[in-house]
């Protein structure tokens, strides 16, 4: 397996210095937000997509795969579509995504454990219709010949979907995530000047967990790496969702538990934000979505025909009329183990969606708004000096 090639661009290292600077000398961030375009709408495939690979390479926005309902909606029985279509975007003078070229993934995915390296996008695991996926690739953007490069990577060593994915000084690292049968609480490492050598265990995670947000910041005296909030899907009874928070010492290769979320949450968005920030992009509190599996155990265990018709028609009007997802914006200060409200989302808050930091921005495109219901809006919030 070949060594990938890692650098840093210009605009890259400008966008986090941008960031360090409202941090570090103003204190509490302030975001403005805007929508800077839509996924676009190709051969019959509507922009609405949740669960795809999102990333930046070689300054372009990269949106491929990811999963919608096409026909009706999953309580109308309509089947959820994985797709293979990918698309390269690049803002116009305007400030708006536009498509510049369109490809395909080499088999339809979504959910796929997704984030941007200097070298590329590395995509891990996923799912389509045939099941959880273990592979790996590096998704890049070749300027000179105007095509999308995929590369394999190693495999995972078991079938992954909705883990949790960041990388730090040429590392990447996969965090919990569903396998065919439970829910992983597997820590995994990849470095990518050494490939050949696969993905390396590190000390397995607290407890197991998918739909986390990974993120790696330094606590004030060196980098770590924070797994947030996410849940545990458990047999026979409703999800755990959590409110944790905790820090992995890459220094000492330890786990400690930090300042727990306000409230719990799941399959939200977050970055790093200049030198000691995370931010935290909504998410599920569960209200709803406990509700859904209490009814779907209610169905299975019911033996009466009308009885259980009710209670399918009681599940698809709570699906149907599902409120949206949180819309707070949250941040955590590591170096003082404190969250607090960094004001909301001023729209529908996507979920199960990846947030890349570019050009001084963070951009969220997609997502899932409510049960079934995706998004094409490419939402972007600039970080800037309070008044």
């Amino acid at each position: 397996m070949p060594m990938i090639r890692l650098f840093k661009t210009g605009l890259f290292a400008a966008s986090l210095f941008a960031m360090d600077h409202v941090i570090a000398q103003k204190g509490k961030p302030e975001l403005s937000w805007r929508e800077a375009g839509s996924l676009p709408m190709s051969d019959g495939l509507r922009g609405d997509l949740a669960g795809a690979v999102i990333g930046i390479h070689d300054n372009k926005l990269i949106v491929a795969g990811g999963t919608n309902f096409p026909d009706s909606m999953p309580w109308a029985g309509g089947k959820k579509k994985y797709y293979t279509t990918g698309f390269v975007l690049t803002k116009n003078a305007a400030a708006q995504f536009e498509t510049e070229q369109q490809f395909s993934l080499p088999y339809p995915l979504g959910y796929s454990a997704n984030c941007s390296v200097p070298g590329g996008i590395v995509v891990a695991g996923g799912e389509n219709d045939a099941g959880i996926s273990k592979q790996v690739f590096l998704l890049q953007w070749n300027a000179g010949e105007r095509r999308p490069v995929i590369t394999g990577l190693p495999d995972l060593p078991l079938p992954l979907t909705n883990a949790a994915i960041t990388a730090s000084r040429g590392k990447v690292y996969i965090l919990g995530g569903e396998t065919v049968n439970a829910v992983s609480d597997l820590m995994l490492v990849l470095d990518l000047k050494h490939t050949e050598k696969g993905w390396k265990r590190l000390p397995s995670l607290p407890y197991p967990v998918s739909h986390a947000v990974a993120v790696v910041q330094q606590n004030g005296r060196h980098e770590c790496l924070y797994l947030v909030g996410g849940r545990k899907k458990n047999t026979g009874s409703t999800s755990k969702l959590y409110t944790s928070l905790w820090q992995f010492s890459l220094e000492k290769q330890q786990w400690h538990q930090k300042a727990s979320l306000p409230l719990a949450l799941a399959a939200g968005t977050g970055a790093s934000v200049g030198k000691t920030g995370i931010l935290l992009f909504g998410g599920d509190d569960g209200t709803t979505f406990h509700a859904v599996e209490q009814l779907i155990a209610s169905i299975a265990a019911e033996k009466d025909p009308r009885r259980q018709q009710a209670l399918i028609t009681r599940k698809a009007r709570l699906q149907s009329t599902h409120p949206g997802f949180n819309r707070q914006v949250l941040l955590y200060r590591t170096a003082a183990d404190s969250w607090e409200t960094a004001g909301q989302i001023p729209c529908e808050a996507p979920v199960t969606t990846t947030a890349v930091t570019w050009d001084h921005e963070i951009i969220i495109p997609g997502g899932e708004t409510r049960a079934g219901i995706r998004t094409p809006r490419i939402l972007a919030a600039r970080i800037t000096d309070p008044k």
